[in-house]
């Protein structure tokens, strides 16, 4: 794989592997006894990188689910 993803399957791909990343980060970090401020912080904004992916998917499937019975109807 390249660096630079360079087309949308790719680029889905990548952003998922990242997803699970920060995911599987935040939950190491929750299961910590006790945490430093910046792990706190850094656990934040971990959880908070994997769930903008699984929203920005979430919409996508909503909008090409919507989009074909749009369409019929214009017909």
């Amino acid at each position: 794989m390249q660096d630079h993803p360079t087309n949308r399957a790719e680029q889905q791909t990548s952003a998922r592997i990242l997803a699970i990343e920060l995911n599987n980060r935040a939950w190491e970090l929750i299961e910590r006894q006790s945490r430093t401020i910046g792990e706190t912080i850094e656990m934040l904004d971990a959880a908070h990188g994997g769930r903008a992916w699984r929203s920005s998917m979430s919409a996508r499937t909503s909008a090409i689910t919507v989009a074909p019975s749009v369409t019929s109807i214009r017909r």
